[in-house]
This record gives structure tokens, sequence and C-alpha cells, in this order.
């Protein structure tokens, strides 16, 4: 079974959140790789970011962190990496792209991807975190029922007795 992808056109969603132009840069970018970190944990899909800016080395550029792809686009421009990755991706999964940006939406949807708007995306990683509150939550198992019989017998005659 082929994984679903979602593409986030960085800046722009950074841009067009408020929580998010509230932060630093470096805080933004890293909330927006949690961000694609808890979609990839829950829905089981891979995950891009994808940011205009340069890497150190001013050439696009691709690194994964925490199971989320970084790209950098260097002078290609991310826009353009969208694009590309549309373009390869789309025929063979459903590719899904975050972002506000109207002529990306129009490559999208010509090349056969989704767009989900910047309040979708929140929405989408909202309803991750719950899904994995209640995961947790659902594993939880008291530990009298982690006890054998015999254990919970002794622990309750200490409880009585006033041991703890």
């Amino acid at each position: 079974m082929t994984k679903n992808l979602l593409i986030i056109d960085g800046y722009n969603i950074i841009h067009a959140l408020k929580n998010l132009q509230k932060m630093p840069l470096e805080a933004a970018i890293e909330k927006l790789i949690e961000w694609g970190r808890e979609v990839v944990t829950t829905k089981g899909w891979e995950a891009v970011v994808v940011l205009d800016a340069s890497s150190p080395s001013q050439a696009a550029e691709a690194f994964e962190l925490s199971f989320v792809e970084v790209v950098y686009a260097g002078s290609k421009g991310a826009d353009a990496v969208i694009e590309e990755l549309v373009l390869r991706e789309a025929s063979k999964r459903t590719v899904y792209v975050a972002s506000s940006d109207y002529s990306i939406q129009k490559v999208v949807f010509s090349k056969g991807a989704l767009r989900i708007s910047p309040r979708e995306l929140e929405m989408l990683v909202e309803q991750a975190r719950q899904e994995i509150l209640e995961s947790k939550s659902s594993r939880r198992v008291p530990l009298e029922k982690r006890l054998d019989s015999e254990t919970r017998r002794q622990l309750n005659k200490f409880r009585r007795k006033g041991h703890f």
C-alpha cells in the first residue's frame, strides 16, 4: 500500500497563520516539522516541508528530520520544488499540498494533487494530536490488572497493616 504524501509550503504556511507568525522563524519551522511528524505518526503518511531559503551551502538540499523530509529549495524556489514533487508523485499516490498560494493551488489541481489550506492543515494536526492522546490513554492498564493474584493479595495485606 502506497503512503499518502503531505507537502507543506513552509514559509507560505508560516505567513498565513498568526500563531506561527508570532514565533521566531526557526521556532516556526520547527513547529511545521513537528506538525509533519504528528501526521506521519498517526496517518502513516510521508511528509515534506519545503522552504524557499537556501541551505547553508546555497544549493538545493534535502534532509530527513524526525521522519519528515525538509527541503531547502535554494535558487530553484519552493514553488518549483513543490511542482516537481507533485509531478513525480501524484501519479503514484495521493498527494496533498498545504499552501495558500494561488499559483501553487492551480498547479496542484492541474497535476492531480489536492490542496490543503493553512487552516485545514491546523485541523489535520489537531486531529492527529487527538489520535495520539487517545492512543496513549487507551494503552494505560491499571496496576491491579498487571499484577498476579498472589502479588495483589500481599500488597493488600501490607496496605491493611498500614505499611503504605
